[in-house]
């Protein structure tokens, strides 16, 4: 059990919040969210040193800790990958080569104790699986998307992203007790995501993590802490279960807050009225001292300004945007694409999508013309192209300050414009005259997506435009990449805002560009893809779910009186089961949205003790209606496997 109590951390003289208080179990899997520069490095720093914490964080004694971080991108050697990797089992592998040495030096002697001290070495090494530690980080890594043939290559050759996920599945290979990942999904696609997930879920021991990947975090937490406004909040449940909690938490705490004011206006108005008058002396005293030793309701503050912006093109294209016919792209070691043709058409919004290393990256690059390559490449009447590159804010100038790089980046925009742009990416007059080396990440990449503000192009070319920016940002990158009236090719791993803003897909595979003419979500449902399971459904539709399997089943069948006879029986009865499950499921319903509008209520807003039960009891009716929906599906299931009587 990690203990924080009563936390207070600061940064340039700033307090970043105030007081924090929480408890990782043991097998908590925990993520810490909040907006760009709140405090959450600052938090797991002091995590991954408790020494440092001064005394506000209790950790059990001999606690390995783990901690993964951005900062791990200067780490260089000469050594190969797996041997980088495999220093994770440092002390292990210094026991197990001690042990072959003296297999060596000792080889023939007769000495029986000699033999058995080895024996007995042998099978804790055994135990410890000291024999299978190139195998065990040889998995590891495939799973992060490493190559067999990239386990013997120097690792100072791998490039910035591919040497994070070395040192991501380093730190996975110890399995420290508490295991702090900071942005562990920055560098990873889509299949290394998806491999990430099954790992956390399975992780037996405690794991706290930042992400700005909300499905992510649906899939791997079961705790949400949340730094708003100084203050640290702690949620049970996933990222959605959070979202309503905190809404229902705010209404209360709303609610509160207005009851508790016009109360102390009341008590304000008996004080003044009776201040002076003798008789009512005692009473006012008594009730001054009351209001002193009152606990006192916080206001609710609305958030903080989130990004607002547009993308607004010049003019409009002609229909066909580009096309690529035939087109061969190879490195020394590696082709990319061989043959590939690909269209793309004005309105649509591609999703770009593949394990890293198939080109996509490449691909946006030939898409914007600075890119060799074998083929044809056709541009469309009045294309105007705006390119934002996955390690655009590392090509960002850090001597120059914020106006001037902004300047920089949009040549023909006047000061004024490139001023109001900035305003819409939240920054404001103070910050025009700082140096681009000072800002966070995050500021840095919504300086870079000022630049493709400003460019008015009608057809951008997106590389990962989503790192580094906090849930807001991206939120507002949702917000103008819907309303955007161009077109736009997108890579990213963010599987949320993938399906928020494409209507299209292309899936780069064995060379060659796949078209699917639908949503990420639909095209990933469909297909099966190995990052995105099956989504189960919120809530069945309880008048036809039977019925549309009946009139989809279009499968002629020949059968004898009593294999018909059998098949309507066991129709009928899963039937029954089937209408059971969703009666039940009607129930829960309710239940859950009786549970929601009594915690709502003002009249509970004080009874504690009833609030904590029927949370306990809401997030029951919520397992249970997770559990009925799983077996609603297996029926229908069933039933589709059934021929219709």
């Amino acid at each position: 059990m990690v203990t924080v109590h009563q936390l207070t951390l600061s940064a340039g003289g700033e307090d970043l919040f105030e007081h924090a208080s929480f408890q990782l179990g043991t097998q908590d899997k925990a993520a810490l969210i909040g907006r760009n520069g709140c405090g959450k490095s600052t938090l797991m720093r002091a995590l991954a040193q408790p020494e440092n914490g001064g005394g506000r964080i209790s950790v059990p004694k001999n606690l390995k800790i783990g901690y993964f971080h951005q900062d791990l991108l200067s780490f260089s050697s000469g050594s190969s990958l797996l041997e980088v990797v495999s220093e994770a089992f440092g002390d292990l592998l210094m026991m197990r080569k001690q042990y072959e040495e003296s297999l060596l030096e000792d080889s023939t002697t007769n000495d029986l104790s000699y033999w058995q001290k080895q024996a007995d070495l042998l099978d804790e090494l055994t135990r410890l699986d000291a024999f299978r530690i190139e195998a065990l980080v040889e998995e590891t890594l495939k799973g992060l998307g490493f190559r067999s043939s990239d386990m013997e290559k120097p690792y100072k050759q791998f490039s910035g992203g591919w040497r994070m996920r070395a040192m991501l599945g380093k730190v996975l290979l110890q399995k420290p007790g508490l295991l702090l990942l900071d942005e562990p999904t920055n560098h990873l696609d889509l299949p290394a995501i998806n491999w990430l997930e099954d790992f956390i879920r399975r992780y037996p021991n405690s794991v706290l993590l930042v992400s700005h990947d909300r499905t992510f975090l649906n899939r791997c937490c079961n705790r949400i802490l949340e730094i708003d406004q100084k203050k640290l909040w702690v949620y049970k449940g996933d990222y959605e279960s959070y979202e309503e909690q905190k809404m229902i938490r705010l209404e209360q705490q709303r609610l509160a807050w207005t009851n508790q004011q016009k109360m102390l206006a009341h008590e304000m108005r008996f004080i003044e009225r009776f201040r002076y008058k003798a008789s009512k002396a005692k009473a006012v005293q008594s009730r001054i001292q009351l209001l002193q030793k009152k606990e006192l309701v916080d206001e609710v503050k609305e958030g903080d300004r989130a990004p607002r912006f547009r993308f607004v093109p010049n003019r409009k294209p002609g229909k066909m945007l580009m096309e690529l016919n035939d087109i061969n792209k190879s490195f020394p070691e590696i082709s990319i694409l061989n043959g590939a043709t690909v269209q793309w058409e004005r309105g649509d919004k591609i999703a770009l999508v593949g394990p890293n290393g198939t080109g996509k990256s490449t691909l946006l690059r030939i898409l914007l013309g600075t890119e060799a390559f074998e083929g044809e490449r056709l541009t469309g009447y009045q294309v105007e192209l705006a390119y934002y590159a996955q390690h655009q804010t590392e090509s960002l100038n850090l001597k120059n300050s914020l106006l001037n790089e902004a300047l920089r980046l949009a040549e023909h925009c006047t000061v004024q414009e490139v001023r109001s742009a900035l305003g819409a990416f939240l920054f404001d007059q103070d910050d025009m005259d700082k140096p681009v080396g000072i800002l966070s990440g995050g500021e840095k990449a919504r300086l870079a997506l000022s630049g493709v503000l400003l460019a008015r192009s009608n057809s951008l070319l997106l590389d990962e435009p989503g790192n580094h920016l906090d849930m807001e940002s991206v939120e507002a990158l949702i917000d103008a990449l819907q309303d955007f009236e161009g077109s736009f090719v997108l890579v990213a791993h963010d599987r949320y805002l993938l399906e928020q803003v494409c209507n299209k897909v292309w899936y780069v595979m064995d060379g060659k560009i796949h078209v699917y003419p639908g949503p990420f979500a639909a095209f990933s449902e469909r297909l099966g893809e190995p990052w995105k399971p099956k989504p189960s459904p919120t809530q069945p539709n309880t008048k036809n779910s039977i019925q549309t399997i009946k009139e989809e089943s279009e499968q002629e069948t020949n059968l004898s009186y009593h294999e018909q006879k059998e098949n309507k029986r066991k129709w009928a009865k899963v039937e029954r089961a089937c209408r059971k499950t969703e009666e039940d499921l009607s129930e829960a319903e309710a239940k859950k949205s009786h549970l929601l509008e009594k915690m709502a209520d003002p009249t509970y807003a004080h009874q504690f003790d009833w609030l904590q039960s029927a949370q306990n009891e809401l997030r029951e009716t919520e397992q249970h209606i997770t559990a009925l929906l799983h077996l609603w599906e297996s029926q229908l299931e069933e039933l589709e496997g059934l021929d219709s009587p």
